[in-house]
């Protein structure tokens, strides 16, 4: 009884993992209960983050993109000010 309890907490330790990375909790819960917390807590980590976050509008888009579709910011001519 114990582990399965245990099982369970740490299933819902994988939701706290999932929105930190920008991923749907819930699904990634119910991924946890199926295959084991251990095992979705390292594909997560190894997925990484979800998309990056715009530096001028704040708004979410695809990790590939080169400019924001909500604003316009351009992500290349950026990168050349940051280095």
């Amino acid at each position: 009884m114990f582990a399965v309890l245990m099982w369970f907490v740490f299933s819902l330790a994988i939701i706290l993992l999932a929105r930190r990375l920008e991923r749907s909790g819930i699904i990634w819960f119910f991924i946890s209960l199926v295959i084991s917390p251990l095992l979705s807590g390292i594909i997560l980590l190894v997925l990484g983050q979800n998309g990056k976050k715009c530096p001028k509008c704040a708004e979410k888009v695809k990790k590939d993109a080169h400019v924001c579709r909500h604003c316009g910011f351009d992500f290349t001519a950026s990168q050349g000010l940051i280095r």
